[in-house]
């Protein structure tokens, strides 16, 4: 089989069982029975085995040399989940290249780590607070405008 860009891309997603899990195809097609949740990510690792990526190109194929808004998820030892996104585009915060967001995911500690999607679709959303242990990270409080996002 050839390997196609997609098929290199990595995932993050919840096994039935509540564990998250971060793997490439062969391990997606290896979970996807016992998958609740999933989310495509970028071709690369960000952190692997606890390190974090030393060359942008190495972290996926989404403008690894821009600074750019970001986001991320990752996994601790601990099996706790870090997400992460990096604001940008405005006059005191300009994003991150994919080595500086893969420095920050490794200093939460995580040991796995992928890039999402990033630029104007930055965001991350929780469904259940409650069921959340929420720390934020506000890099800056100054909001020019709010941006619509889809709600489910």
């Amino acid at each position: 089989v050839e390997l196609t860009p997609i098929n290199e891309w990595k995932f993050f997603g919840v096994l039935k069982d509540g564990t998250p899990i971060i793997g490439d195809v062969n391990k997606y097609n290896e979970v996807k029975s016992n998958l609740m949740h999933a989310v495509g990510a970028d071709s690369g690792y960000l952190v692997e085995n606890g390190v974090p990526i030393t060359v942008n190109a190495d972290g996926g194929c989404h403008s690894e040399d821009t600074v750019a808004l970001r986001t991320a998820i990752g996994i601790k030892e601990d099996g706790s989940v870090v997400m992460t996104v990096a604001d940008g585009r405005s006059t005191i915060s300009n994003g991150l290249v994919l080595t500086d967001l893969a420095k920050y995911m490794a200093e939460q500690g995580c040991v796995t780590a992928v890039n999402l999607d990033g630029g104007g679709s930055s965001a991350i959303s929780i469904k259940d607070m409650k069921k959340i242990h929420l720390q934020l990270l506000i890099i800056h409080q100054m909001v020019k405008k709010e941006k619509s996002v889809i709600r489910y």
